[in-house]
C-alpha cells in the first residue's frame, strides 16, 4: 500500500513524501513486522513551496510477550528532513514526535477498535 503525506513543521517549510508500506504477519515466536520506504513515484508531483523528502524508511515490530498478555513494540525510523536544518532542531523534533507516535499507537491499540472489527468480520 502507498501513503502520501505532507508534514507542516512550525518553524520550517512543509515537507512531503510517498511511502510504500509492506507487512508480514508473525506467528508464534516470529514478530509481526510492518516496514516502509520512500517510493515517491506513485504519489503526486512536487508542489511549489514544499520540500520533497528523499529518505524516510522504518519499521514497526510487534512481538508477543508474557504468553499473549502483552506486546513488545520496536519502532525504527531513518529520515532526512530534506534541507539544512540545525541538528539541535531535528533533535527537539525527534524528542517529542517519537514519543507522540508511541502514545498514539498505544491509545489506538487499547481502544477496542480492532476487537470490534474482528467480531464484525466473524459475524
Amino acid at each position: 500500500v502507498w501513503v502520501y503525506n505532507v508534514v507542516k513543521p512550525p518553524v520550517a517549510s512543509a515537507r512531503d513524501y510517498t511511502i510504500k508500506i509492506e507487512s508480514k504477519l508473525g506467528r508464534g515466536a516470529h514478530p509481526h513486522v510492518s516496514s516502509w520506504t520512500i517510493d515517491n513515484g506513485p504519489g503526486p508531483g512536487v508542489k511549489g513551496g514544499t520540500i520533497r523528502l528523499l529518505q524516510n524508511k522504518g519499521s514497526w515490530e510487534l512481538r508477543e510477550m508474557n504468553g499473549g498478555g502483552g506486546t513488545a513494540v520496536r519502532y525504527r525510523i531513518l529520515t532526512d528532513p530534506g534541507a539544512a536544518l540545525p541538528g539541535w532542531l531535528v533533535d527537539i523534533a525527534n524528542q517529542s514526535s517519537v514519543p507522540d507516535v508511541m502514545r498514539s499507537f498505544n491509545k489506538r491499540a487499547n481502544s477496542g477498535l480492532y476487537e470490534r472489527e474482528d467480531k464484525e468480520k466473524a459475524e
